[in-house]
């Protein structure tokens, strides 16, 4: 008897176990744990807000792929930080949340001095916020989608091999933008705090050919108005922060 309780013990152990890391790893997740995650999410980055850079509108053409961060693996995939201009200026404060393997969940919200953006990714759709505001969507990496449900443009970043894209809406060629990509070989800082602003101070081991692959996202064409700005700030910052890392490789 004694046997068997030392084998029955450790297995019904081991299955629950199991049975709750495949329950807090699951994309889907009841309304309760959803919306307590992304109240610690506003508050985590918010606390972060007195520390940047004060926004200006010229400053959409200063966003770089510079980033200064930390993640962790684990129910949740968890990557925060800022996105600074290349001289070391923190512009943006960010925290990215993911759930899921094949059905992935991504929760992110982007702040400035000036402005807070929430991403909520579903399967092929991307909601987009500012400022509490709902904007519209992307769908299938494509199609921009304002908040009537019209498609006002197009992104055509994952429909080309070319290392850049272009943000289009109504028919006018907005912005030039970069495609950014996993950016854990320029991990410096594991423990993420802001940092000095000189850039040997701030990576002192970054050779030649690290420092040839920071770039500055984005040139715009013209001046843009309200709403193609809320826009464009936002593709932006999306494409640095979502293609920054990537967790499942």
């Amino acid at each position: 008897m004694l046997i068997i309780l030392f084998i029955i013990i450790p297995l019904t152990g081991m299955f629950l176990l199991i049975r709750f890391i495949i329950n807090k790893s699951k994309a889907n997740q009841p309304p309760p744990v959803l919306e307590k995650e992304k109240n610690t999410l506003i508050a985590k980055v918010r606390s972060k807000k007195s520390k940047l850079t004060q926004w200006k509108p010229e400053f959409v053409e200063e966003l770089s792929n510079r980033l200064n961060f930390n993640y962790t693996k684990s129910f949740t995939r968890k990557f925060n930080g800022t996105i600074q201009s290349l001289v070391g200026e923190n512009l943006i404060a960010f925290r990215r949340l993911d759930r899921g393997q094949f059905k992935l969940t991504s929760r992110i919200l982007a702040i400035s001095s000036d402005f807070e953006i929430f991403f909520e990714q579903k399967e092929n759709e991307i909601a987009i916020n500012f400022n509490d505001q709902y904007i519209g969507k992307i769908v299938d990496n494509n199609a921009l989608v304002d908040k009537t449900g019209k498609q006002i443009g197009t992104v055509n970043r994952n429909q080309n091999t070319k290392d850049y894209y272009f943000i289009t809406i109504n028919d006018d060629q907005l912005a030039y933008v970069i495609k950014n990509s996993d950016r854990r070989t320029f991990l410096r800082n594991p423990f993420y705090d802001f940092q000095p602003s000189s850039i040997i101070e701030r990576d002192p081991f970054l050779d030649n050919d690290e420092l040839s692959k920071l770039t500055k996202m984005v040139k715009l064409y013209h001046e843009l108005d309200n709403e193609e700005y809320k826009w464009v700030v936002s593709l932006i910052i999306f494409e640095i922060i979502y293609y920054g890392i990537d967790f499942l490789q």
